[in-house]
């Protein structure tokens, strides 16, 4: 068996990962009560603005997704964002914006920033 890198596999791992999430709790309870809700990443809501959130909500965690602005953008940060959401039980997002930043080297990253939410089920 060869144990040279392929293409494919060499690509496949600059993609994998490209995509990191920094986490700030701000709730200091443990999630497990949260979490035990098993909230999928596809049913953490996006929110542009704290007024557009129904009703009274928990402040979990800030959020910053970040990653290499030539491997990454937009929606990948949000999807990373939305799972990282989901694993502190969090059922929202909201969104505080988007910038790039100038890395250590030449590189130029891409980042995120949002608040993970909790709000009671069932709220539209």
């Amino acid at each position: 068996m060869s144990t040279r890198m392929t293409p494919a596999l060499a690509a496949l791992l600059l993609i994998v990962g490209c995509v990191g999430v920094d986490v700030t709790r701000l709730d200091p309870r443990p999630d497990s009560a949260r979490s035990a809700q098993n909230v999928s990443a596809d049913e953490v809501r996006i929110f542009f603005h704290q007024s557009e959130v129904p009703g009274s909500y928990t402040r979990l965690a800030l959020l910053k997704a970040h990653g290499d602005a030539g491997l990454t953008n937009q929606a990948d940060l949000i999807h990373s964002l939305r799972k990282k959401a989901a694993t502190l039980g969090a059922n929202g997002l909201v969104l505080s914006g988007f910038n790039r930043d100038q890395g250590p080297l030449l590189n130029v990253d891409r980042a995120a920033h949002a608040i993970a939410i909790w709000f009671p089920a069932g709220v539209r």
